[in-house]
């Protein structure tokens, strides 16, 4: 048996499952594996080594014809890869799977609106009129039977029966089909209104209510006290509303019998850093001078205790020992960066300093300038300064005068161009002038035309001939025109 027949029975008969298809290898390289692996280093030894391998290999000469393309054997028939059949057995389960979901929705969608009852209910009507139509059909074929016989044999006949006539087991029927109905029409009302005026959950926590009181009534039942009517329908009892302003105030009244004062606030004892009665010098020694000053330096009040007290004595021979040992300290070394920062400080203030200085020469020298100015003018003018008042009084005076005469050019040339607006017509009259002249003008040429004569001709000979009037000929034509 081959190999790919018993794989292919297995994967019939059982289920597949995922294992890892390997497949065989091709024999796309055997015509590399024939070459050798030195490569060729010129036309004539490649064209040596190719005849070789014709004369040894003479059926590779037909796969040699294209020496650039490489063909691969096709995959066997013994491979088989069932994976397409995987993929539409997937789908045909996940159609199924989602058909039957859909039908789930459709059915809890119709579920609370009963069409089946309704149709039945409309089947059942339909068959019931139908059968009265046929019994009344009936019936009054039997009237007109009754009716005739007395002609025919003029003897006593019965009485026809009435149309409400119902025969006795189709009665019960009807009766039973109405009492269905009412029925029917009184459950549908009940759910229409419970589900209308009902807000969500509480017809659940109904349904709860009637089988707890269910419950008891079977617990009363077997303990043997049965609950009558009257105790299951207990009144409601509706409580008195609460007086809202004693409740309030009976709060605040028990509020403040727990109200406690609040714990006094943390005050921290002031104290005085003495970094300011530092000196700061930069001898490595200080005499007892400054020693004194030091100790001096030290307030009376600090302590708040009289200078008398042999404690306050005391405590200053400390504090001048600390000072005396602080000041016989050597100063620490200053830092590379320290240094770098104080100098260019020092530089920037050594540069600002210059610039005001600068700008006070500068301004001096302006101020001594134009007092020199000043003077040269004045002596050029002989003493006689104008005063500011008459400069400005006679300034204003002069743009008045050029005020005025403004205003009264263009009050002229407004005049004119109301003069001008008068005497012309309006743009709708001459609109309609060179209208009418144009419509004139066409009437004339095509009068002409229709005469035979050319309107270029004589507008030539019209234009080329002068007038008396030293006019053409052209514009006395158009003055007769118009």
């Amino acid at each position: 048996m081959n190999r790919g027949d018993a794989q292919f029975r297995e994967s019939t008969s059982s289920e597949w499952r995922h294992h890892v298809t390997i497949p065989k290898p091709f024999n796309m390289s055997k015509r590399e594996e024939l070459k050798k692996p030195e490569a060729c280093t010129s036309c004539t030894s490649f064209r040596l080594q190719d005849e070789k391998q014709k004369v040894e290999c003479p059926s590779r000469e037909g796969e040699s014809g294209g020496a650039g393309r490489f063909r691969a054997q096709p995959i066997p028939a013994h491979v088989y890869l069932p994976r397409y059949e995987q993929i539409t057995e997937e789908n045909a389960r996940r159609r199924e799977a989602v058909k039957a979901y859909s039908q789930e929705i459709l059915k809890q969608t119709e579920k609370p609106f009963s069409f089946t009852l309704r149709e039945k209910f409309r089947n059942d009507r339909s068959a019931s009129a139908s059968e009265t139509m046929k019994f009344d059909k009936e019936g009054n074929q039997l009237r007109c039977q009754s009716a005739r016989k007395p002609e025919r044999e003029g003897g006593r006949t019965a009485e026809p029966k009435g149309r409400g006539h119902v025969p006795q087991g189709r009665s019960s029927k009807v009766e039973d089909d109405k009492l269905l109905r009412e029925i029917k029409r009184h459950l549908r009302a009940e759910r229409l209104l419970q589900s209308a005026a009902l807000p969500p959950g509480m017809e659940e926590r109904q349904i709860r209510s009637q089988l707890r009181r269910a419950e008891r009534m079977a617990r009363a039942h077997e303990r043997g006290f049965p609950m009558s009517e009257a105790d299951q329908r207990k009144p409601f009892k509706a409580r008195p509303a609460p007086d809202f302003k004693k409740v309030h105030w009976e709060s605040e009244k028990a509020l403040r019998k727990i109200w406690q004062p609040p714990p006094d606030p943390t005050c921290p004892k002031p104290f005085k850093l003495r970094t300011t009665e530092r000196r700061s010098s930069f001898s490595g020694r200080h005499t007892t001078q400054d020693l004194e000053r030091g100790v001096s330096s030290i307030p009376e009040d600090s302590f708040h205790v009289k200078k008398e007290d042999p404690c306050i004595r005391k405590r200053a021979s400390s504090e001048s020992r600390y000072l005396q040992h602080a000041f016989d300290m050597p100063l620490p070394a200053k830092s590379h960066g320290t240094m770098l920062r104080e100098n260019h400080i020092r530089r920037s203030i050594e540069k600002m300093r210059f610039q005001t200085e600068k700008e006070k020469e500068a301004e001096l020298v302006t101020r001594t300038r134009q007092k020199e100015i000043s003077k040269a003018i004045s002596e050029s003018l002989d003493d006689r300064v104008l005063q500011p008042t008459k400069v400005i009084d006679a300034m204003t005076e002069q743009r008045k005068q050029t005020l005025i005469h403004q205003d009264a050019d263009y009050q002229r040339e407004l005049e004119e161009m109301r003069k001008r607006v008068a005497s012309k017509p309006l743009l709708i009259t001459r609109q309609s002038q060179e209208v009418a002249r144009k419509r004139a003008e066409a009437k004339f040429n095509s009068a002409l035309r229709r005469a035979g004569i050319d309107p270029q001709d004589i507008n030539d000979t019209f234009c080329d001939r002068p007038s008396s009037f030293g006019v053409s000929a052209r514009h006395q034509n158009y003055g007769e025109l118009y």
